[in-house]
């Protein structure tokens, strides 16, 4: 059974039309074929969405094949034989649909199926430490499109009245026909790293009414892709220029372990931003696709002028420059963060239980990313630093009777700045684990400097519920006073 299992999983072909020779290119610039041909597979999706734009009068059928067709060649070059896999687990969706619709079973067939099959093509494919380009990179993608989707056609059979305002956007009438299904699930400029959208803005964009005619500065969105791809390319100049200097084998050097505290963790945090720089690279690529073709519309400004920030994945300045782990989550990888509060969190209500709808969240997305315990060691600490984030702030405006935004501009520059600073340290150390993976790589890292972050979260959480105890004590008193007087 294994050896099947293995034949299946791990075909001979590791890319494809062998006759495009980029293994010379690769070796010049010092990086992976693999990661290579998927840079190029982004690429070129700006002749594609070109090609679309001449051929926006179409039908929707012809732009469904066309994203169908383009789709399939670009993951065959990327992934060679291996993309069938992904093939195989579209067309397992359109089965389900068409045995069960949009009942709750086909629901509950594509959480299943979709996470076993990602989970299996982890299992089972070649590994090494590292992030590697494999056919479940776009297949990751895929499993939270076509779990999407299924939720959506379920919420479209149920009574309105029963539905969120989010629910109401985004629910399908009607169960997706064969070549809706694959032309959304294979659209170019979202099937090899995301962005995550909806099938609802999908339909919308094909059928030319997803844009309102009524729009200003419609043509802008080029200026604002053009710009976009800039971005792109200074972070792939910054990544190149960086990353022989902050890669997280340096951290395994003695050069390293001599260092003061304060270096150590200073470069460690230094690596993190290097390194994560290549899913922006990849962001910011797949996003300026998204402008070309138009799919990226976001209705218009108080001006009436086009917004092209509907499928944006990355937020530089919250993410860098925010002062709370929260601006972590709002400004880094935003379609699968909104994708897991729409179809995860916001689906476990009936628990009545926030926090254990978060956790539960964020094991999917732990399983989801693969099964290495880095993954799920960095979701959980990212879980407690939200927590305790959420308790200092309680806790420091009923000390001072003020929250965040409501501070005068001197002191909240300074707690935005102290609260930077410490997002910038504490998260070098929680993306450790999932930049080194295994435990044996990230004990060594993090015995090194000491367990910091999680010293002060359990010191936190040790004497937090006394502080909040006395502070409300102190609150009643007060009031107590107060209506006397």
């Amino acid at each position: 059974m294994n050896q099947i299992v293995n034949m299946l999983y791990n075909s001979s072909g590791s890319v494809g039309f062998h006759f495009i020779n980029i293994s010379k290119l690769a070796s010049y610039l010092g990086t992976a074929e693999a990661g290579l041909r998927f840079l190029i597979g982004l690429f070129i999706g700006y002749p594609l969405a070109i090609q679309y734009i001449h051929m926006s009068k179409s039908s929707a059928n012809v732009k469904h094949a066309f994203f169908v067709i383009s789709g399939l060649l670009i993951n065959y070059f990327v992934f060679g034989m291996n993309s069938i896999y992904t093939f195989m687990s579209v067309f397992a969706s359109w089965l389900s649909f068409c045995l069960f619709g949009g009942t709750i079973m086909n629901v509950i067939i594509a959480i299943c199926f979709h996470t076993i099959y990602l989970s299996v093509g982890y299992a089972t494919s070649a590994s090494s430490s590292n992030y590697d380009v494999k056919w479940t990179t776009p297949q990751c993608m895929l499993c939270l499109r076509l779990i999407g989707l299924a939720w959506d056609v379920y919420d479209g059979l149920q009574n309105p009245e029963t539905l969120s305002e989010d629910q109401k956007k985004n629910c399908v009438k009607t169960v997706p026909k064969i070549l809706e299904l694959f032309g959304f699930s294979y659209c170019f400029c979202g099937f090899l790293s995301g962005p995550q959208f909806s099938y609802r803005r999908y339909i919308a964009f094909v059928n030319e009414e997803l844009i309102d005619k009524s729009a200003k500065r419609i043509r802008f969105r080029y200026l604002d892709s053009i710009k976009k791809i800039f971005a792109a390319l200074g972070v792939i100049v910054f990544h190149q220029v960086m990353d022989p200097y902050y890669r997280p084998n340096q951290l395994f050097e003695s050069s390293y372990f001599e260092k003061p505290f304060m270096l150590r963790i200073t470069e460690m945090s230094l690596i993190y931003y290097v390194q994560f720089t290549r899913y922006v690279i990849v962001w910011c690529i797949s996003e300026s696709v998204c402008m070309v073709i138009g799919i990226s519309y976001n209705g218009m400004d108080e001006k009436g002028n086009a917004k092209w920030n509907g499928v944006q994945n990355f937020k530089f300045r919250k993410f860098v420059f925010g002062a709370f782990f929260q601006d972590i989550i709002e400004g880094f990888n935003i379609s699968t963060n909104l994708w897991s509060g729409r179809y995860i969190f916001r689906r476990l209500r009936f628990m009545r239980s926030k926090l254990a709808s978060h956790v539960l969240t964020l094991v999917f997305l732990a399983v989801w990313h693969g099964f290495y315990i880095g993954y799920f060691i960095m979701f959980a600490m990212e879980f407690l630093s939200v927590i305790m984030e959420r308790q200092v702030c309680s806790v420091f405006k009923k000390l001072c009777g003020y929250s965040y935004n409501e501070l005068p501009i001197l002191l909240k520059t300074v707690v935005q700045l102290f609260g930077a600073m410490m997002k910038f340290y504490m998260c070098g150390f929680f993306a450790m684990s999932f930049i080194l993976l295994r435990w044996r790589r990230i004990k060594v890292v993090y015995e090194d400097v000491y367990y910091w972050p999680l010293i002060i979260i359990g010191v936190w959480f040790t004497c937090a519920h006394p502080i909040l105890l006395v502070l409300s004590k102190m609150i009643k008193k007060q009031f107590k006073i107060e209506k006397k007087e």
